[in-house]
Parts: C-alpha cells; structure tokens; sequence
C-alpha cells in the first residue's frame, strides 16, 4: 500500500534493466512492472492482457492457493493521471474475472503510470473487497 515505495522500485528497475533506445515503450514499461514483481513469483502467478470484464486488465497477479496475499489488478498508463488508471480498473470491471476463478480474498487495483517527459513513475493503490 505504500504508493511511493513502488513507484521508486519501478523507476530504480526501469533505470537499471533497459536500454535507453528502448525507454520509453510501452512493452518496455510492462516488461519493468513484470520484473519489479518479479519478488512475487513466491505467491502469485501473473496473467497479462487477461480478458476480463468490458476489456483486458493489463496485468493480474493471482495468489497461489493456500497463500493469504490479495490479488493485484495492475493497470498500466503513460503520461495520463494515476487515478485514470484505477478508474479503467473500476469502470471496465476487471474484477470479474476474480469472480470467474471463484476468488473470495481482497483486491489491490494498482495504477502503475509513466511519464515520458519527466522520466518518472508514479504509482496509486486502493484496496477494494471482491
């Protein structure tokens, strides 16, 4: 839930794992979320353009079973508000397909957002029953 921890995780592995020729993409920012979870493959199993809801979640990470960690919807944006992202979350109702595996734990809906100009990240988290 520490909103700034991850977002200086996500710009300390942007800044050390890519070529700059390659900075500033979009694959190149899935590939930086993707590794700076990489600490979760413990617990979770990750989907990625999971269709679910009115569209497709950028990034799900589904707790293994017997592990009491909730589910994290990521959604990824570049150079918009980190509440648009939570917001998409919300409104296509990604969730759904938390339903669909007949998960009954807490949600985290994670904005991972980008800034091209300034080269930073920033991050919004909210927690939401299922």
């Amino acid at each position: 839930m520490d909103e700034a921890r991850v977002a200086e995780i996500v710009d300390d592995v942007h800044n050390s794992s890519l070529a700059h020729l390659k900075y500033n993409s979009e694959d190149s920012l899935r590939y930086v979320i993707l590794l700076a979870y990489i600490a979760s493959l413990n617990s979770y199993t990750s989907f990625q353009e999971l269709a679910s809801g009115k569209g497709f979640c950028d990034i799900l990470f589904y707790p293994y079973p017997g592990i009491q960690k909730p589910a994290l919807l990521a959604e990824l944006k570049w150079d918009k508000p980190a509440e648009e992202a939570i917001s998409q979350i919300k409104e296509k109702n990604y969730q759904a397909k938390l339903k669909d595996m007949h998960y009954d734990g807490d949600i985290l809906f994670v904005g991972n957002i980008y800034d091209s100009a300034g080269k930073t990240h920033a991050c919004k988290i909210q927690k939401q029953p299922l």
